[in-house]
């Protein structure tokens, strides 16, 4: 249900805003008042350390900064721009809050919010907020390069009617990826152990639909306390394990002339369909997942129980972290449709978790995009994630990776860490900077967090960008308010459906249900929906200047040829 209450409470929060006629009178001459800096080469906090409280409001429950105003990252940021940041999270994950402050019209300095929300689009059109182009060519013209040379690719994809209005966190950008490879987002594991007794028993390595049920059917018949797959609970999105194998057997999002493809009326989406029916069906899927939790789910994990896992495997990292003590390990499945196609699977990378403005209730816009530019400069990004330079961390000798200097090896021997306050201050968190410059070595790293980290690696070959997929639906289309009702009521008709599809007595009786289903949803709008999708496809594409989005439809695409579990190759710190 907390999809559909939040998608109500966002109409009625645009509803209200439509109606009161938007946000603050404040324009350019509010801004004529402060002084204009026109330097680009010199960083724009330096020019004013001037005192001033800035007040943050998150609208994640998670984002909390327990040691804000005592630990070195804040510190530093109050000595470097004047700025004490007192930041207020949501206390739940509604956007109660977030309702409520827009609806009074007194709003905070900055808000935070989720990047794919209706806000992030909502807020500027009704005037709430600065565009970022405005106040960083006024008062930070150091930060303008950044955004509109470095991260052009970020720029593009949150631009409105040509400007920028808030600064997305936890980003990926292609300036600081380049050609690497990223793990996938979902990935199938499987038991080492045990796979290693069926491949030496049987001959089977499980690529394939048959092998893998032989593997399943040989290690549950054995082993009475084994679940045969382990897949994520239902939910009032679906199934996330449903999406990963959909990308397993290749099921496409675009069409091959280049338009927007809906997957789950894909013929390839009915393999998905029918084979996890056939897991349920020979009882490999026990009953008790139907209507498991998260809880659940880790509990089966943690006890080692679970032969092939399914799941998202970052959503339950301490699990699988707990499991080389009792020696036991996981290593990734490559499985193919019946085709023999190469899995095509969604790398990590996102555009975005949460996407902060400044809010034209600010009363020193001037000092908040400075800080906005520290915090997003290199040298910001170094502090919230590794310190001060020479002091817990210095350069390699090739000015690429961070490495922790001696007293902070110590420290966090020592387990002394509150001191600095590193891993709080995520709300502008350049995730792809971190990636690119953090250490690489097994210092201050525990033997879990290498595995968790080791965990897909092997999947990397694999793994590929979908953010074409992310779809960029115009918020302002008259029918947009019809788009969100009709979205929502067809997720709901899948999300209610999917489960007995899967439970059902027999692959034919899974696709009569999977049949009315789609027409159930037709009847409600799906076909309106897609069309909406269509469209933001194509402004997806456009905005990341590609022709095709689909991987396999891509020019320079070659099917990856690796062993059963993928390329060991990629592992950092497993041998």
């Amino acid at each position: 249900m907390k999809k559909i209450v939040t998608t109500a409470l966002a109409l009625t929060m645009l509803c209200s805003m439509t109606a009161c006629g938007g946000g603050s009178e404040r324009g350019d001459e509010f801004l004529d008042q402060f002084t204009q800096i026109t330097d680009s080469n010199t960083p724009s906090w330096t020019y004013d350390t001037e005192d001033y409280d800035v007040d943050w409001f998150i609208d994640a429950s998670w984002m909390l900064w327990p040691t804000n105003g005592a630990d070195l990252v804040s510190r530093t940021i109050y000595q470097k721009t004047g700025c004490k940041v007192n930041i207020r999270v949501a206390s739940d994950e509604e956007s109660t809050e977030l309702s409520t402050l827009v609806s009074s019209g007194d709003l905070p300095d900055v808000i935070t919010v989720k990047a794919n929300s209706t806000y992030t689009s909502q807020l500027p059109s009704q005037g709430y907020v600065w565009s970022m182009d405005q106040l960083m060519e006024r008062f930070a013209p150091s930060m303008i390069n950044r955004y509109k040379v470095e991260q052009k690719d970020i720029y593009n994809w949150f631009q409105q009617d040509g400007k920028l209005y808030g600064i997305p966190n936890l980003c990926y950008s292609d300036n600081y990826i380049g050609d690497e490879k990223l793990s996938p987002n979902g990935g199938f594991l499987v038991r080492e152990d045990w796979y290693n007794e069926v491949v030496t028993t049987l001959g089977e390595d499980m690529t394939t639909k048959e092998s893998f049920l032989r593997g399943v059917e040989y290690i549950t018949n054995k082993y009475s306390k084994a679940i045969g797959v382990q897949i994520d609970p239902f939910t009032a999105s679906g199934n996330l394990s449903a999406t990963w194998l959909a990308q397993y057997f290749a099921v496409p999002y675009e069409k091959t002339d280049g338009t927007y493809n809906h997957q789950i009326l894909d013929e390839k989406y009915k393999e998905v369909i029918s084979f996890l029916n056939t897991l349920s069906v020979e009882g490999y899927i026990n009953e008790a997942n139907f209507t498991t939790n998260t809880a659940g789910v880790n509990t089966n994990i943690a006890q080692g129980n679970v032969f092939v896992s399914m799941v998202t495997p970052q959503n339950y990292n301490n699990a699988f972290a707990s499991l080389p003590d009792k020696n036991i390990n996981y290593i990734p499945l490559v499985l193919r449709n019946d085709a023999g196609d190469a899995p095509v699977l969604q790398d990590l990378r996102g555009k975005g978790y949460m996407f902060s403005f400044i809010t034209k209730d600010c009363d020193r816009p001037d000092k908040v995009i400075k800080l906005f530019d520290y915090m997003t400069s290199e040298e910001g990004q170094l502090l919230i994630n590794f310190g001060v330079e020479g002091d817990t961390f210095e350069w390699d000798e090739n000015h690429e990776r961070v490495q922790w200097t001696e007293k902070y090896i110590q420290d966090y021997e020592d387990n002394n860490l509150t001191q600095y306050g590193f891993g709080y201050c995520n709300a502008l968190l350049n995730q792809s900077f971190y990636d690119k410059v953090s250490p690489v070595g097994k210092e201050c790293r525990t033997d879990a967090s290498m595995y968790i980290e080791d965990l897909k690696a092997p999947l990397k070959p694999y793994s590929y960008d979908y953010t074409p997929s992310f779809l960029l639906v115009d918020t302002q289309r008259d029918d947009y308010f019809d788009y969100v009702e009709q979205l929502d009521m067809v997720n709901r008709i899948w999300s209610q459906k999917l489960p007995e599809m899967i439970a059902a007595s027999s692959n034919t009786e899974a696709l009569s249900i999977y049949n009315s289903t789609v027409q159930s949803m037709k009847n409600n709008g799906l076909d309106f929906v897609v069309s909406v999708m269509a469209e933001g496809y194509q402004r997806s594409k456009t905005a990341l200047g590609v022709e095709k989005g689909w991987p396999v439809y891509q020019e320079d695409y070659v099917a990856p040829v690796t062993g059963a579990n993928g390329d060991f190759s990629y592992y950092k710190y497993k041998d």
